[in-house]
């Protein structure tokens, strides 16, 4: 099981577990879901018995998720990212260094980045596969690519370090 904390729009937080693939609890319902990649960035979602058909785009970590016509920002983190970032903004801390970890298990498709490389915010840096869909990793922050602790081709578990930009 995994549990995420969902952020829509900056101000709607909702809880979700995944139990297993096709199993999730939702806000504290248990829902069976599917989803399938229609073309790229476009996905059928079945939850339960209702499908949605959504666009879906990755900035900045950040999901940008249409709807119906409707765009919805989605940050997803895990409890303890949640806890951390809620810490980091009550003191006024910021820290430099970015450690990507694995947002989910799956095998490291394609690394775009080496180290020693300079980075943008919101550049594409690596594509992970997971329940045969393709996520594209994102920088948060611009910086050099500091440590790589992967390899193409690698499978990963969920939190597992990636890259350290600095």
């Amino acid at each position: 099981m995994s549990d995420y904390i969902v952020t829509l729009n900056e101000d709607t937080k909702y809880k979700v577990t995944i139990i297993n693939k096709d199993c999730i609890i939702f806000n504290n319902k248990k829902m069976t879901y599917a989803v399938k990649e229609s073309s790229p960035g476009n996905y059928l979602l079945k939850v339960d018995n209702k499908v949605y058909d959504i666009n879906l785009k990755i900035i900045d970590g950040k999901y940008l998720i249409n709807l119906k016509g409707e765009t919805f920002n989605a940050v997803v983190q895990t409890p303890l990212e949640e806890k951390a970032k809620e810490l980091l903004t009550k003191r006024g801390l910021s820290n430099s260094n970015l450690l990507i970890t694995a947002p989910m298990p799956g095998m490291m498709i394609k690394i775009k980045i080496s180290e020693g490389d300079a980075v943008k915010k919101g550049q594409s840096i690596a594509i992970l596969e997971a329940m045969k869909m393709e996520n594209d990793l994102i920088a948060n922050q611009s910086g050099t690519v500091k440590e790589i602790y992967v390899k193409e081709g690698q499978s990963v578990e969920k939190n597992q370090k990636l890259f350290l930009i600095a």
